[in-house]
């Protein structure tokens, strides 16, 4: 590796990140593959919505593949306290003789404005954004070389980043200048102007000597069980209060959404008790459909049998006279009770033939049909004794 194992874990050590995304930095940038070793890292100071905090950066050069020939451009990846959760900050970092390529991948700052940017989640890994950035700067170099006439360049500071801000960081290893990479563009070299710059080919970054090796012995060593790595002191401006302000609102956010989500589970567990109460009842009168069906075919079977008896009966004489005139009351009720029968029967019928055509519900139909053969039933008997007193009458 470019680095060591004992360089990273110290860096992200002294970063204001939580355990989690400590351990998570630290596995993911352990796997960088091995075109990716020129990256080295160090600790800057950022300013993240008005509190200096001191992040991960790792700073080196990428291969880029532009019309047939590769490329060292030089970068730098800051790993945001919200990592991963957040995208890297990937910002193209030109040498003095060389100047941004403004595009739709680049801004003028240097900040990239890729599609897995815009995109990202929490399963996304930097590596990704790596392989984009080469792809899209294999379309669109983001640097070209500086006309003769260019005033000196200017070089940009991340938005985030307080300006002034001189004073020495006792966490994080000195601002030092690093030699040209191997493979730059070097002075005197006749390069038509706006060409892309950086040609050669892939080289490794090598820091220069004492670069993040300590030299002052103000950094722990992950590694000596001994010594164990001394907690980052935070700085003296770092406001507990807006921090303590956004972690309660935060809490009391989650605490709102689960309660949230806890009573539309409950809600859902009681529709979906209701639907499957309601689908066995389904079942069950399904089931009770041909039950029901042999009860109401055998009750009319009765019936029929019954009234067909009754008719094979030797009818009683009443004269005409007593008929129309309605001289014997017996005779009159006989009439009048006949004339019930005739029309309940009629009724079960047409309710039956209702059922069958499905005009009518079949739990309607059969409740209207039971009750209806009960007054058939009471008719028919109350016929018969009329029809008994009207004989002995005449």
């Amino acid at each position: 590796m470019a680095y060591s194992q004992t360089a990273l874990n110290s860096a992200i050590t002294q970063c204001h990140y939580d355990q989690q995304t400590k351990n998570y930095v630290y596995n993911e940038f352990l796997r960088l593959p091995q075109n990716h070793l020129s990256l080295s890292p160090k600790v800057v100071q950022a300013n993240i919505n008005g509190t200096l905090l001191y992040i991960l950066e790792l700073g080196g050069t990428i291969p880029v593949l532009y019309q047939q020939r590769t490329y060292n451009i030089p970068i730098k990846l800051q790993i945001p306290p919200t990592y991963p959760n957040v995208a890297p900050i990937l910002i193209v970092t030109p040498s003095p003789d060389m100047m941004i390529k403004v595009s739709e991948y680049v801004k003028e700052d240097g900040k990239t404005t890729l599609d897995i940017q815009r995109k990202w989640n929490n399963k996304c890994q930097t590596i990704q954004l790596i392989e984009e950035a080469k792809k899209a700067f294999s379309v669109k170099m983001p640097v070209f070389k500086k006309p003769a006439n260019h005033p000196g360049s200017q070089s940009f500071q991340p938005n985030y980043a307080q300006s002034g801000y001189n004073q020495p960081n006792p966490y994080a290893p000195q601002s030092q200048t690093i030699a040209p990479i191997s493979g730059y563009y070097q002075q005197g070299q006749n390069y038509p102007i706006n060409q892309p710059g950086y040609p050669g080919s892939i080289s490794t970054f090598s820091p220069q000597p004492g670069y993040n090796q300590n030299p002052q012995g103000s950094y722990p060593n992950p590694s000596n069980k001994a010594n164990p790595p001394q907690k980052a002191e935070l700085p003296k401006n770092y406001d507990y209060k807006k921090i303590a302000e956004i972690y309660s609102e935060t809490i009391s956010n989650l605490n709102k959404e689960i309660k949230t989500l806890t009573h539309e589970k409950e809600e859902l567990d009681k529709k979906n008790k209701k639907i499957s109460e309601s689908i066995g009842n389904f079942r069950n009168d399904i089931s009770k459909v041909d039950t029901k069906k042999e009860l109401l075919q055998a009750s009319i079977n009765n019936i029929q049998e019954w009234i067909q008896n009754s008719s094979n009966e030797t009818s009683f004489n009443v004269s005409e006279e007593d008929l129309i005139e309605y001289r014997n009351p017996a005779a009159k009720e006989y009439l009048i009770l006949l004339s019930q029968e005739k029309s309940l029967e009629a009724t079960a019928s047409a309710i039956i033939e209702s059922i069958n055509k499905s005009v009518i519900p079949a739990k309607l139909g059969f409740i209207a049909l039971r009750q209806l053969l009960k007054d058939v039933f009471l008719t028919a008997r109350l016929k018969e004794k009329a029809e008994s007193i009207a004989k002995k009458s005449s």
